[in-house]
């Protein structure tokens, strides 16, 4: 998983094949634990808060949105929501 931040920069890649690579290598990755995908996206939004990461930050926000169904986030208990 040490790689993560490689391959979320390499989704910003102009390069198709290389993109496409790592697309393919996030998925993979995200097959075999996505608990822990989630985590370290979580940790790149957390500390990487260069002006020059705002890219990757944004990146890291828009994969690990994706494979959360919207109704699931909407269903976390807040304190002022009943």
């Amino acid at each position: 998983m040490a790689d993560l931040v490689g391959v979320v920069r390499s989704l910003l890649s102009q390069d198709n094949a290389q993109r496409n690579q790592a697309e393919a290598h996030y998925n993979e990755l995200v097959k075999q634990s996505a608990g822990d995908v989630a985590k370290h996206l979580l940790e790149v939004l957390a500390s990487h808060r260069d002006a020059n990461d705002a890219a990757l930050r944004y990146v890291s926000a828009c994969v690990l949105h994706a494979p959360f169904p919207r109704f699931l986030l909407f269903r976390i208990p807040f304190p002022c929501f009943p």
